[in-house]
């Protein structure tokens, strides 16, 4: 009987222990990616592909050597460096500590149903559920099978739009380095020229703030969607209604653009095979003349 009692004892206190140890375990897991991340073993350089998909609609993006690259219609773009990189470091940082559920039979209703994006690294696959908004830059989200949905940061923009292309058009990259900028439209042409830290429009002075703001639109300008200039639906009326040449660091730029109606506006770049379909508004905004810059 007392061999019996003793028995008893030990396994009672082992699983004691063990339970304690399973605790503790558990515990340090949940407090550790409260501080540093759900997938903070993962090396953010290996991460070779991000699949997003919503519904019937989805879109791939890659890393090769050059950077970032969105294969889109046949076509390779570049990818928006900006958006892919928010939405890396959001999948860093995402955390697991604001559990809402762990109903499946709510999944639909947290719209944890039809977003999906897929991180790729070294061979291994991270699937997220984005659900429905949850606040501020908040969404409700689940980690692969699991039933927990939670509340995480940094993914309300991910499909706003579904489209990680760079719809930027590479006219300047760097104003600093600007020397110089040719506008032609009509009969207007204009020649913006830098001399040392001082700007000057035709033969005079300008203004170094507005030339600033001029820059900053052009390096800012942004596309609808862009095509391949070989796509038969792209029609191009010549000429083009405005040309805008720039000298970057010796390095130069030409851009035209070709109205289509009253609403929109083609632009090409010399040298690149793309069509960029821009609003009518900002190219207007571009025809400057003189006194634009000098009062």
């Amino acid at each position: 009987m007392k061999k019996n009692s003793a028995r008893l004892a030990v396994l009672l206190v082992t699983l004691l222990v063990l339970g304690t140890v399973v605790l503790a375990v558990l515990f340090w897991q949940k407090y550790k990616n409260s501080k540093s991340g759900y997938f903070a073993t993962v090396k953010k350089e290996n991460i070779s592909e991000v699949d997003i998909s919503q519904a019937q609609k989805s879109q791939r993006v890659k890393k090769t050597p050059q950077g970032w690259y969105v294969d889109a219609d046949s076509t390779r773009f570049k990818a928006d460096d900006e958006r892919i990189t928010g939405l890396l470091e959001a999948f860093f940082l995402l955390k697991t500590d604001t559990v809402v559920s762990t109903n499946k039979n709510k999944h639909a209703e947290l719209g944890i149903d039809k977003n999906i994006i897929l991180f790729k690294e070294n061979g291994h696959q991270y699937l997220i559920y984005i659900g429905a908004t949850a606040g501020p830059d908040s969404s409700y989200v689940r980690i692969g099978e699991n039933n927990e949905v939670f509340i995480a940061k940094g993914f309300s923009d991910a499909y706003s739009p579904l489209d990680y292309r760079d719809l930027r058009l590479p006219i300047v990259a760097d104003e600093t380095k600007v020397q110089a900028v040719r506008l032609s439209y009509g009969i207007v042409s204009l020649l913006l020229r830098k001399n040392k830290d001082r700007w000057a429009v035709d033969d005079k002075d300008a203004i170094r703030e507005h030339i600033d703001f001029f820059l900053n639109d052009i390096k800012t300008l942004r596309a609808k969607d862009i095509t391949r200039q070989n796509n038969s639906a792209v029609q191009l009326p010549q000429p083009p209604d405005l040309e805008i040449d720039v000298d970057e660091s010796g390095k130069n730029t030409s851009a035209f653009f070709y109205k289509s109606d009253e609403t929109k506006y083609a632009a090409t770049i010399a040298n690149l095979p793309f069509v960029y379909q821009l609003q009518s508004a900002y190219i207007e905004s571009l025809k400057k003349v003189q006194k634009d810059f000098t009062n």
